[in-house]
C-alpha cells in the first residue's frame, strides 16, 4: 500500500496518509497542547517501550465547540508523518462517532471491529506503520452509564470499544478522541485516554484573526471600513457564550457584506 495516495476508502473506513494532510497554522493558544500531543505520541511511536500494558492508549481532547480539536489532531499527525518519514509511515483514520452511533443492534459494534481489523491489515501490508485513530464527538458513543440518555446498546458499544482499546499497543496505534461534553463521558474511557483540555481562544486572538482576514479581503485604502467591520464583529462575538474561530470568520465575511465594505 503506497503512502503516495492521499487516502483510501475500504468499506466504511477512510485511511489518510499523514503527509497528505493540508498544513494549517494553528492559533497561538493551541501551540502548547499541540506540542504536548506531538512529543508524547512521537515518544510512544519511536521508543516502543510500552505495549498493551501502557498506562494510557491515547488522548481525550475536551473543550468548547469550535476550539480546533479536530484540526489539532490532524496537524499533529501531519507533523509526525514528516518528522518520522525515514522510519515509519504515519496514517490517520478519522471516525465520525455520530455516524457510527446507529441504533441498529450490532451494526456499530461491527464498524468498530472493521476499524481495528483494518489497522491489523495495514500492519501486514505496510512497513512500520504508525496509526492515529480519531474519534470525533465521542460522547455520541461513550455515554456515562446510568445517564437517562444512555441505552442498552450504548453499554454494548462501550464494552466492545474498551476491549479493542485495551488490546492496542500505543507504540503502533494511538487513539485521539474529541468531545465538548466531558460530563457525558463514561468514566472508563477517561481511564484509558489521557484527558487534555483544549482552551477557548481569547477574544484578543479572535480579533487578530478577524483583522488578518479583513486585510486579505479589503485593500489598505479601506481602513475606515475595516474599523467599522471590526467593531461589528467584536460586538457579535461578545454576544456569544463561547465564541470561536469559526464564528469569527463567518461574522467577518457577513459584516463586510452587510456593512457594504465589499461594494465596488
Amino acid at each position: 500500500m503506497s503512502h503516495q495516495h492521499a487516502h483510501q476508502e475500504q468499506g466504511r473506513i477512510v485511511e489518510i496518509d499523514g503527509k497528505d494532510i493540508a498544513k494549517v497554522d494553528l492559533m497561538e493558544p493551541l501551540h502548547p497542547v499541540s506540542d504536548l500531543l506531538y512529543k508524547t505520541t512521537r515518544y510512544l511511536f519511536a521508543s516502543g517501550r510500552f505495549t498493551v500494558n501502557a498506562p494510557f492508549k491515547g488522548f481525550l481532547l475536551y473543550g468548547p465547540v469550535g476550539t480546533g480539536k479536530t484540526e489539532l489532531v490532524k496537524q499533529v499527525t501531519r507533523r509526525l508523518a514528516y518528522d518520522m518519514q525515514d522510519k515509519a509511515v504515519v496514517k490517520l483514520i478519522p471516525v465520525d462517532s455520530a455516524v457510527i452511533a446507529s441504533p441498529r443492534w450490532g451494526e456499530s459494534e461491527q464498524v468498530f471491529n472493521e476499524i481495528f481489523s483494518h489497522v491489523k491489515e495495514l500492519r501486514r501490508q505496510t512497513i512500520n506503520p504508525k496509526v492515529v485513530i480519531l474519534f470525533d464527538d465521542i460522547e455520541s458513543l461513550m455515554l456515562a452509564r446510568g445517564m437517562s440518555a444512555a441505552r442498552e446498546w450504548h453499554y454494548s458499544l462501550n464494552s466492545v470499544l474498551f476491549h479493542l482499546v485495551d488490546n492496542l499497543n500505543p507504540s503502533e496505534t494511538m487513539i485521539f478522541a474529541t468531545t465538548n461534553r466531558l460530563d457525558l463521558m463514561d468514566i472508563a474511557i477517561k481511564t484509558r485516554l489521557y484527558s487534555v483540555e483544549v482552551p477557548a481562544v481569547p477574544m484578543e486572538t479572535l480579533m487578530e484573526a478577524a483583522q488578518k482576514l479583513l486585510d486579505s479581503m479589503l485593500g489598505p485604502e479601506k481602513s475606515k471600513d475595516k474599523d467599522k467591520v471590526l467593531k461589528d464583529v467584536e460586538s457579535r462575538l461578545r454576544a456569544l457564550e463561547h465564541p470561536n474561530i469559526r464564528d469569527t470568520r463567518q461574522f467577518t465575511i457577513m459584516s463586510c457584506i452587510e456593512l457594504g465594505a465589499l461594494s465596488e
